[in-house]
């Protein structure tokens, strides 16, 4: 395309099964932020991943292993 094109917003939110352990949870979240500037290089919206915007996953509930990473990021 030539020019911007208006559209809206889906955000990305990874969907795991509820009995996921904790530990687990927290161990991808961890990586995918240790990673978060090779997201970048593969697609310009990884710029936009921040801690604050992670947790924004209304109406699906943020795992507590996710949690317990993001928290840890500040």
């Amino acid at each position: 395309m030539d020019a911007d094109v208006p559209t809206i917003v889906v955000p990305n939110v990874l969907l795991v099964k509820d009995d996921m352990d904790d530990a687990t949870a927290c161990a991808i979240t961890t990586a995918i932020w240790s990673n978060a500037d090779r997201i970048e290089a593969v697609h310009p919206a990884g710029a936009s991943l921040t801690p604050d915007t992670a947790v924004q996953t209304h109406p699906i509930p943020l795992h507590p292993g996710a949690k317990m990473a993001l928290d840890e990021l500040g």
